[in-house]
């Protein structure tokens, strides 16, 4: 948290939150990857990301003019435009995108449904009403990028003055050298993605001329365009809150910030967020609503009392957990425990090589991995005692279930200081010490779901009501 305030208070003082190329105010579409970078969170391969970005472009290119119509771009006009998370779960026999899908079920007025892909793929059959795929926004800029960057000669020599500035800028500020040619990748890709993007979505939204487009996350460049353009079209724009808010550097602006490409609402999951939502809009604009996917969950999987304790490992988007919790169940076995462990997996490892399961599965019937969408995170929450995990927004959901929370020491571990700092959750550092908290206390405490710090209720019910409110003072 030290180096996000840091960072925030250092990109005000440079003047970068004022800094434009052309007209464009670039550094709200680049920060967020130079903060990874600077931030140790990923590891920059700019060179490997742009040949992959290619690779996949012509492979969506060939199948979005060849393979499938549903690729064909059909705008039509409505009054709400809903853009969803490609990233579906399955129930049943459809793929239901968590963070929308209630509330198209309950809208009476007219709405449209989107969906970009995700890592090239959608998820088919959807759940209810039917959606549009429109990987052909992404496709045509992404073809004329490609093509821009091997005709031309050189990088704009604006961009690569403002990434030697940065350069230096952050090697005195933070004593972190990062070369030019990342920090001159990243602008020039955000720069030349929004000069052909931008014109196409612009002509998009006019032909549907929506009064309200909801999506679930801002800070990903398409949205970002999406709140711009809205903006100049006097159309409203509502992010629903997806994950953490407090530790991420994308909710976390000096409030002189610029805010054409914010939301102009946030729909918080509860109270506790509202403090921890810190863009440059008003509080007014930041309204706790509720998570719809999380109150169906609950009443479907209400709380199992189990015989022993049963360790959920909620797993991030990298195998760091998987040692752990290999380690953690060999001293349980050592100590003669009797317990159960289940491994969740990150979506984003669902589908991925088998065989990096293979550490957790030779424990036999002690360990149950879930690598896929057959078991839903709630089900698990029901029959478990104790969640662990390194970063993951689902502990708060976890924490419903009145689960006994450990968060491993990590470098991820400011992702979760909120609920760190107000005793929400324990921090451990060792599968050792682990073991020790929990062979202190083998019972099985009694399992219920209670009223949540983070969660408000009757969540569907008041986004339908703001949805109509906002239609109606535009109409």
């Amino acid at each position: 948290m030290i180096f996000l305030e840091q960072f925030v208070e250092w990109e005000k003082k440079c003047g970068l939150l004022e800094d434009k190329i052309d007209d464009y105010y670039y550094w709200y579409y680049a920060r967020k990857s130079i903060y990874d970078i600077l931030s140790k969170k990923v590891v920059a391969e700019i060179s490997k990301q742009n040949v992959a970005q290619c690779g996949g472009a012509v492979k969506q290119l060939l199948r979005a003019t060849v393979h499938n119509a549903k690729y064909h771009l059909r705008p039509r006009k409505c009054d709400i435009m809903i853009i969803a998370c490609a990233r579906r779960i399955k129930k049943d026999s459809n793929y239901l995108a968590v963070y929308t899908d209630y509330l198209v079920s309950g809208l009476e007025r007219d709405c449209y449904l989107l969906e970009a892909s995700f890592k090239g793929n959608h998820f088919s059959p959807a759940f209810g009403k039917e959606v549009e795929w429109v990987d052909r926004l992404d496709l045509v800029p992404a073809m004329k990028r490609i093509l821009y960057k091997a005709l031309r000669h050189g990088i704009k020599p604006e961009i690569t003055e403002r990434a030697t500035f940065i350069s230096d800028e952050v090697k005195k500020e933070f004593g972190i050298e990062i070369k030019n040619s990342e920090i001159e990748n990243i602008i020039d890709r955000v720069y030349v993605t929004r000069k052909y993007k931008k014109p196409m979505i612009e002509r998009y939204l006019k032909k549907v001329s929506p009064k309200l487009i909801i999506y679930h996350n801002h800070y990903c460049q398409d949205h970002m365009l999406i709140n711009e353009i809205a903006k100049k079209l006097k159309i409203r724009t509502v992010e629903l809150q997806h994950g953490l808010l407090g530790n991420h550097i994308a909710y976390n602006y000096a409030q002189n910030a610029k805010t054409d490409c914010l939301p102009d609402e946030v729909w918080l999951w509860g109270k506790f967020w509202k403090d921890k939502c810190n863009l440059p809009i008003s509080d007014n604009c930041k309204i706790p609503m509720g998570f719809p996917h999380f109150e169906k969950e609950c009443l479907t999987n209400p709380p199992q009392d189990v015989s022993v304790n049963t360790i959920l490992f909620i797993g991030p988007a990298s195998d760091e957990l998987i040692e752990f919790t290999d380690r953690f169940v060999t001293v349980m076995e050592k100590k003669g425990s009797r317990f159960k462990v289940y491994y969740k997996a990150h979506p984003t490892q669902f589908g991925c090589d088998k065989g990096k399961w293979d550490a957790l599965k030779r424990h036999g019937e002690n360990v149950e991995v879930f690598d896929d969408n057959s078991v839903s995170i709630y089900e698990l929450f029901a029959k478990s005692t104790i969640q662990v995990a390194i970063s993951s927004s689902a502990v708060y959901e976890g924490h419903a279930y009145n689960l006994d929370t450990y968060i491993v020491d990590s470098k991820y571990i400011d992702y979760h200081s909120d609920i760190i700092s107000e005793g929400y959750a324990s921090v451990i550092k060792t599968p050792d010490e682990l073991a020790e908290c929990i062979s202190r206390n083998n019972i099985p405490k009694e399992k219920e779901t209670g009223e949540s710090p983070f969660f408000a209720g009757d969540s569907v019910n008041k986004m339908l009501k703001r949805i109509e409110s906002i239609c109606e003072a535009i109409e």
